[in-house]
């Protein structure tokens, strides 16, 4: 009678399974490595699709495009009324500009600034005044 040998983890040689797990761990252990990598990429990531977006539909961005990026001017300087289409997506980039930014900082570092008055005395009045009064 033959005994055929079973291959084992304790030999030379490994097994169908022990190699199939090495190698699934293998490839785990670098899939994770590179979503890390990819998620600390993010800013470069998002400025290449966005170059990407722009290459690929350029008439979403251009002037009396989707998006309407063109400046338009307020209707009381143009001596007309006022109508609901004209706006510029600069108006909402800038809010979510500011959004994000405010959305970054901590709440500590918020109420240690909200208490510096006289900082933002002194950056209200340059802002205003000096500043308005130098222009003209």
């Amino acid at each position: 009678m033959v005994v055929e040998e079973r291959p084992t983890d304790k030999g030379p040689g490994l097994s169908r399974r022990s190699r199939g797990r090495n190698a699934l761990h293998f490839l785990t252990r670098w899939s994770m490595f590179f979503l890390k990598f990819l998620l600390s990429q993010w800013q470069i990531l998002g400025i290449g699709f966005a170059i990407l977006f722009a290459y690929l539909f350029p008439d979403v961005g251009r002037k009396g495009g989707v998006i309407k990026s063109q400046y338009e001017s307020p209707s009381f300087l143009k001596k007309t009324s006022l109508t609901l289409d004209r706006y510029s997506i600069s108006y909402g980039a800038v809010g979510i500009i500011f959004l994000i930014s405010g959305l970054g900082i901590s709440t500590h570092t918020l109420i240690t600034n909200i208490t510096k008055i006289r900082l933002h005395l002194v950056v209200q009045v340059t802002s205003y005044l000096v500043l308005d009064f130098s222009s003209n």
